[in-house]
């Protein structure tokens, strides 16, 4: 789930706060429209707003061969199956 926090900063401007760089990429677009809008009905004509995108670090795992599978059939016990299947392939 993604989550947004709109806080405000002094009266002329909010901020958006994003867990995600979706939020953003779909936002961007329609923002110029939205600040119009806001504009419009709150008569705040110098209205502004900033968004912030909080990355989150992921962690990179270079998996051998063997260990790839392995934590695949953890995910999906049903690639044990796939691989009894196919008896030919190997990892």
């Amino acid at each position: 789930m993604m989550a947004r926090t709109v806080t405000l900063d002094g009266q002329n401007s909010f901020n958006i706060e994003a867990n995600s760089t979706y939020f953003e990429t779909e936002f961007k677009p329609h923002q110029v429209e939205v600040m119009q809008r806001l504009r419009q009905k709150t008569g705040i004509t110098m209205l502004n707003c900033h968004i912030t995108v909080h990355r989150q670090e992921q962690k990179a795992i270079t998996y051998q061969p063997q260990a790839k599978f392995e934590a695949m059939s953890k995910i999906n016990p049903n690639i044990n199956l796939l691989r009894k299947i196919f008896g030919e392939i190997d990892y």
